[in-house]
C-alpha cells in the first residue's frame, strides 16, 4: 500500500500531540511537513512542541511556523490547566532539542508542497483555519492543487465546547473557518459528533509505554502528558474519572484519512456564524431541495461531507496497535 502524502495543521496540545505521534508511527501516511497554528497553546509553543515530538521521535519533518491569531477576532490565551503551561502537561526535565523549522510561513508552506505534488496532498487541519485561509489567499487555485482537506473541529448535532452550540476550533477564528468551509475545497469536516469518542483511558497509555520496555523519553513524554489530560477529566466527569479517560479529539482526524469507510457521512452547506452568542457555531443545511429567504445559503455555496457517526472502538484500537509496534528511538537522533 502506498502511504498517503499529508500535512498536518496542528497546535499540540495534548491529543495534537498524541495525533503527531500516530502519524509519524503509521506505515500508511507519509507525513510531508507539520504546520503551527494556535489554539490549544500560542503558535510559538506550538512550533515548540512540534520540532520536540519529532526530535523524539527521531523524524526530522519539516515545520513551518504559522499565524498566532485569528483573521479579525481578538485572540485568547489559552488555559494552563487543559493543556499544562507547555501545552504537553508540563513535562519535567524537559531537553532541549530542537532543529531549525522551515524558513516559509505555514501559508507558504502549504502552497508550495501543493505546487510541488499535485493532486497527491491531504491537509490535515486539528487547530483553526488560519492558516489554511491565508495559504488560499496567496494561492487562489490551491483547492485544485489539494487532494482533499480533512477539518477537525465543529458540531453538527451535538453541543460545544466552547458555548452551547461552538466548538473550539471553529470559536477561535470563525472569520476563516466559515471562508474555507464555503470555498470550492475538497472538505470533510470531523466535529464533535464523532471526535468526543476518541476516548483513550490510562490503561491504553501504560500498556503502550510498558511494551516500549528500555528507557523511551518519548513515550515518557506521551504516558506524562496523558496522565495530565485524564487528571483534567476525572475534574469534569464521573465516568471519565473511574475509567481514567481523556479525549483524544486529534486522532480521530487521521483515522478518516486512513479508514473512511469506519464513518458515515452527511453532504450539505455548512455556515459559521462570525459574532454574538452563537459565535463560532457551525450550522449545517440538512433540508435537501429548499431555497431559504436567508441570504448565505445559495446554490452556488458549496456542498461538504460532515461525519455524523464513527465505529469508534476499532480506532482507538488502531491508535493503540500502531503506537505499539513502531520503532521508537531510546533517545533522539536528529
Amino acid at each position: 500500500m502506498t502511504a498517503q502524502k499529508i500535512i498536518i495543521d496542528a497546535d499540540p496540545g495534548i491529543g495534537g500531540a498524541l495525533a503527531l505521534v500516530f502519524a509519524m508511527a503509521h506505515p500508511g501516511l507519509d507525513l510531508v511537513g507539520i504546520c503551527s497554528s494556535y489554539g490549544h497553546v500560542l503558535a510559538p509553543t506550538a512550533l515548540r512542541n512540534t520540532v520536540y515530538l519529532c526530535s523524539l521521535a527521531g523524524h526530522r519533518v519539516p515545520v513551518a511556523e504559522g499565524v498566532n491569531s485569528p483573521l479579525k477576532k481578538a485572540p485568547m490565551r489559552p488555559d494552563p490547566d487543559l493543556e499544562g503551561e507547555d501545552g504537553l502537561g508540563n513535562i519535567p526535565e524537559r531537553q532541549r532539542m530542537t532543529y531549525p523549522p522551515e524558513s516559509q510561513s505555514a501559508a507558504r508552506f502549504m502552497a508550495d508542497q501543493a505546487d510541488a505534488h499535485p493532486g497527491e496532498i491531504t491537509l490535515v487541519t486539528l487547530g483553526p483555519l488560519t492558516n489554511l485561509c491565508l495559504a488560499h489567499r496567496q494561492e487562489p487555485l490551491l483547492h485544485e492543487k489539494l487532494k482533499r482537506v480533512v477539518v477537525l473541529g465543529g458540531s453538527i448535532a451535538k453541543a460545544g465546547n466552547m458555548s452551547p452550540v461552538a466548538e473550539s476550533n471553529m470559536w477561535h477564528d470563525p472569520h476563516a473557518a466559515d471562508t474555507i468551509l464555503t470555498s470550492p475545497f475538497p472538505i470533510t469536516l470531523l466535529g464533535l459528533d464523532v471526535t468526543e469518542q476518541m476516548v483513550l483511558r490510562m490503561d491504553h497509555m501504560r500498556d503502550i509505554a510498558q511494551h516500549h520496555r528500555s528507557p523511551n523519553r518519548l513515550m515518557d513524554t506521551l504516558l506524562h502528558a496523558a496522565q495530565f489530560a485524564a487528571g483534567y477529566y476525572a475534574e469534569q466527569d464521573f465516568n471519565m474519572a473511574m475509567d481514567e479517560a481523556f479525549m483524544a479529539h486529534e486522532i480521530m482526524a487521521l483515522m478518516y484519512v486512513l479508514h473512511p469507510d469506519w464513518f458515515t457521512l452527511e453532504a450539505g452547506r455548512v455556515r459559521v456564524a462570525l459574532d454574538g452568542v452563537a459565535e463560532g457555531m457551525t450550522i449545517m443545511d440538512r433540508l435537501e431541495h429548499r431555497a431559504f429567504p436567508q441570504p448565505g445559503w445559495e446554490e452556488r455555496i458549496p456542498k461538504i461531507h460532515a461525519a455524523m457517526s464513527v465505529q469508534a472502538n476499532r480506532c482507538v484500537d488502531l491508535f493503540v496497535r500502531t503506537l505499539k509496534s513502531a520503532q521508537w528511538p531510546s533517545s533522539a537522533h536528529i
